[in-house]
């Protein structure tokens, strides 16, 4: 049976239990924003080791996002392989966002239509297994990398 920190039984279930950075509260969660290693004296014991940066936050809460997007395709059955596309500028700055399950199509159609167009300079692509996950990482990246010709999503450009 562990025991948390302060001594109370958990009812014998392995639980972690997170110190909180400043040491003055205990989770059963970790504090989000931090790396964890156990402590040597208690490994059900887990301590704040350092601050993750914020490349390490984007990246985490892109897997969180990826993560609830692939439960919600298995659940919903959806198997609609598609891509994720990232268009740039000569300055390599994220210019356009968008998802298609036939990408050269859609840029072909976006030089056709798009005044922005002649700007595109780099052409990439992710392959996802579901729609619902390559539209969940869109919206995230809109929002947090904000494109300069998304409007959905884009804080800066609402």
């Amino acid at each position: 049976m562990t025991e948390s920190p302060s001594g109370a039984s958990n009812g014998g279930s392995d639980v972690r239990w997170y110190l909180w950075p400043d040491d003055i509260a205990v989770y059963t969660s970790p504090v989000r924003g931090y790396e964890y290693q156990p402590c040597s004296d208690n490994p059900s014991v887990w301590e704040p080791v350092r601050m993750l940066t914020p490349e390490e936050l984007h990246l985490q809460d892109l897997a969180d996002v990826r993560e609830k997007a692939r439960r919600e395709a298995e659940a919903g059955g959806d198997c609609r392989r598609t891509a994720l596309y990232r268009l740039r500028d000569k300055g390599g700055h994220l210019i356009y966002v968008g998802v298609s399950n036939k990408p050269q199509q859609r840029w072909a159609q976006h030089a056709g239509d798009k005044s922005w167009w002649n700007e595109v300079t780099d052409l990439s692509q992710e392959w996802f297994e579901s729609r619902t996950e390559a539209l969940a990482v869109e919206a995230f990246v809109i929002r947090t990398e904000t494109p300069k010709y998304n409007v959905l999503h884009n804080r800066a450009t609402a």
